[in-house]
């Protein structure tokens, strides 16, 4: 509505002038009474599509470049990877969702679990079956922030890669999935996440941010 409006003062700026000429009777105080208009709409215009759209779009290239000193002269090349992540604000509720596709470089993807081996009774040994749509998935982590805004927030996330990997057949894990919260203290940020990267614990992250502006 605000940039019809913003349409319509452009295009009929003459007349809008004349009508504020004859509201205050000054052809400067008309004029600032048009720049005015214009800056409220705008404004208001840039508020609303900023709440709307709030996205983020990234893209993360890690480990490029080589060994400058190898280790026993054995030289090694580096777990180059590629990463796009996008997040955007939910319009009219305080929920921030992510979809980050990793390891986007590398194709397939996906390595059979162990743990998901069928041994028939004459001991053949049939290992588990990665599927295009499968490994395909392996490639994307979903995630989701409440609050993102707030003093308080909880995260919650899903890594479909190291569920799969994790998965133990008849046995419920929760592998894949981390979870966590941040607390804000003026310009002080606290953060908490816990997640699972083996079959053998659970591991806990501590975070603390400063702002320094």
């Amino acid at each position: 509505m605000n940039r019809e409006l913003i349409n319509t003062l452009a295009k009929d700026n003459d007349k809008w002038r004349n009508v504020a000429l004859k509201i205050c009777g000054d052809y400067d105080t008309a004029q600032d009474l048009v720049q005015e208009m214009y800056l409220k709409f705008s404004k208001d215009t840039y508020n609303d599509y900023t709440e709307v759209s709030e996205y983020l779009v990234a893209l993360v290239i890690r480990n490029i470049g080589t060994q400058i000193k190898p280790y026993d002269n054995i030289n090694e090349k580096l777990p180059f990877e590629v990463d796009l992540g996008v997040s955007q604000l939910v319009e009219n509720a305080p929920i921030k969702w992510h979809i980050t596709l990793e390891n986007v470089q590398k194709w397939p993807i996906g390595l059979s679990n162990p743990s998901r081996l069928i041994i028939d009774l004459d001991g053949n040994i049939t290992e588990e079956k990665v599927t295009f749509m499968n490994d395909l998935l392996r490639h994307v982590i979903i995630g989701a922030e409440l609050f993102p805004k707030s003093i308080f927030n909880l995260r919650l996330g899903y890594s479909f890669r190291r569920g799969e990997e994790l998965r133990i057949i008849d046995e419920k894990n929760f592998s894949g999935l981390s979870f966590g919260f941040g607390i804000k203290f003026n310009k002080l940020r606290f953060n908490y996440s816990h997640a699972r990267y083996s079959s053998a614990s659970n591991i806990s992250f501590l975070g603390l941010q400063i702002d320094l502006n």
